[in-house]
C-alpha cells in the first residue's frame, strides 16, 4: 500500500476524505517499531465519547505524523458541507501548523494539540517507540 504521505494532498472533498480515511487505517494497522511516531488516540466525536477505544495511530516519522495531523486529520470526520469543510480545514491547517511546530520527538504538553483536535480526536499519548 502507498502510504498517503507519497501522495500529493489536493482533490475534491471526497477524494481528501477518502485519503484521510485509509490514513488512519494504515496509521492504525501499521505494526509496533522503535523507530515510528505514535499518537495513542480515540475519536472525540460526540457519539463516540467515551465507547471507542484507543488506538495506536503509528506513523514512519514525526514529520508523517504532523502531516496527517495539519492536513487529514480534519477530514476523517468531515462536515457534510463541502464549501463549509473546505474552509473549517483551511483555519484548521493554519492554527496545526503554528501549534505543531513545538512538537518533538516526546510530547509533553498534550493540551495544545487536544484543544487543535477536539471533536476529531482525543490524544492521550505521543512519542517514539509505543
Amino acid at each position: 500500500m502507498t502510504f498517503y504521505a507519497d501522495l500529493p494532498i489536493s482533490g475534491s472533498s471526497i477524494e481528501r476524505m477518502a485519503m484521510a480515511t485509509r490514513a488512519m487505517i494504515h496509521a492504525v494497522e501499521t505494526p509496533k517499531a522503535k523507530d515510528h511516531f505514535c499518537l495513542l488516540m480515540t475519536s472525540d466525536q460526540p457519539f463516540a465519547r467515551g465507547k471507542s477505544q484507543w488506538q495506536a495511530a503509528r506513523f514512519a516519522s514525526l514529520e508523517q505524523a504532523q502531516q496527517f495531523l495539519v492536513e487529514l486529520s480534519v477530514w476523517v470526520f468531515p462536515s457534510p458541507d463541502s464549501q463549509e469543510q473546505e474552509e473549517l480545514a483551511s483555519i484548521y491547517r493554519n492554527i496545526a501548523l503554528s501549534m505543531l511546530d513545538g512538537l518533538g520527538d516526546q510530547a509533553q504538553d498534550l493540551m495544545p494539540l487536544n484543544t487543535l483536535v477536539k471533536g476529531l480526536f482525543c490524544i492521550q499519548w505521543a512519542g517514539k517507540g509505543q
